[in-house]
């Protein structure tokens, strides 16, 4: 029976969410995926969140520049903030992203609130877990394995990655030993 309800969810959902996202570990091996995709559904028939390839309605999209990774579908806690309107941010692999997180890829120009400086792209690596109420500023770079302690404000790259970062602005608290991690497809 379970395994028929399986085929059946995935059937459903085939219309609008990619074969990739659909056979990811969130559908395939925790399956909580399907209450996500599921609830996102009527936002996806409005023609809202059409372009992000995942199924988080909580979060807030100001464009369509957005690369994920399918192992990082549910990354995206309620409240999450990104403001992609015209620069590109990319999440990799297996990423964590807490509630009230801010991704900014551009600012507003202090002389002129109506305009914007010019914004740059944001990349976050594989393994990367942000805590709740941080922000990342434009430009950021974080490398694999990079943790971002809770109300942090990180305005510049740590692309080395393998450290945990936290305070306004962000700095090295401390150092991971890259042999200590053991990477899995979970």
């Amino acid at each position: 029976m379970r395994n028929t309800l399986y085929w059946f969810l995935k059937l459903i959902l085939t219309p609008f969410y990619s074969k990739e996202v659909l056979n990811g570990k969130w559908f395939t091996k925790y399956r909580i995926g399907f209450k996500w995709a599921l609830q996102s559904i009527p936002r996806r028939i409005m023609r809202r969140d059409i372009s992000v390839p995942y199924s988080k309605s909580a979060t807030i999209f100001s464009g369509k520049n957005l690369e994920i990774a399918p192992s990082s579908i549910n990354c995206l806690q309620s409240d999450v903030y990104l403001n992609n309107r015209l620069n590109k941010v990319t999440i990799g692999e297996n990423c964590y992203i807490a509630n009230h997180v801010g991704v900014i890829t551009e600012q507003h120009d202090v002389y002129n609130l109506e305009k914007h400086r010019e914004g740059k792209d944001i990349i976050l690596g594989n393994w990367c877990w942000i805590g709740m109420n941080a922000v990342i500023m434009p430009g950021v770079v974080l490398g694999d394995h990079t943790t971002v302690g809770a109300n942090s404000v990180v305005t510049k790259s740590f692309p080395e990655g393998y450290v945990i970062i936290a305070g306004a602005p962000a700095k090295v608290i401390r150092e991971l030993k890259k042999e200590d991690f053991q990477e899995t497809d979970i």
